[in-house]
């Protein structure tokens, strides 16, 4: 099984004002994302996830955000937002979505179906910066 790969760009200054407050205070639909964090460091026995540093990053520049930051981002919106769309159908979940992430300064720009397109990608990017 696969991780899905999606890439995002990045509102900055969106960012560090809606997505930091959310992050920092916001009760979704059964947590805080600070109470996420805590229950994800237990389950995996993981001190190298930090909510601190998550949000310093958001507030400083979404940009420099790591990937393993930016999933549990995701999977902590997943978490709270599709029980609440479970009769929902596929599209109203995913027009939810990115109106919340636009609002958060966050868009969706492509997900790659599979690891072979991810690497196609990859290596044509690596060429175009390169060259």
């Amino acid at each position: 099984m696969g991780k899905d790969t999606s890439l995002y760009m990045f509102d900055s200054e969106k960012a560090a004002v809606n997505l930091y407050e959310d992050l920092r205070h916001r009760m979704y639909h059964t947590q805080t994302f600070r109470g996420y964090i805590n229950d994800r460091r237990k389950a995996m026995n993981n001190d190298k996830i930090s909510f601190d540093r998550i949000l310093e990053t958001i507030k400083n520049d979404i940009n420099s955000i790591t990937p393993d930051d930016m999933l549990e981002i995701t999977l902590f919106f997943r978490s709270q937002i599709e029980p609440l769309f479970y009769h929902d159908s596929w599209e109203a979940r995913n027009e939810y979505f990115e109106t919340l992430y636009q609002y958060l300064g966050i868009f969706w720009l492509y997900e790659f179906p599979n690891a072979a397109a991810y690497y196609g990608y990859m290596h044509q990017y690596e060429n175009y910066t390169e060259f």
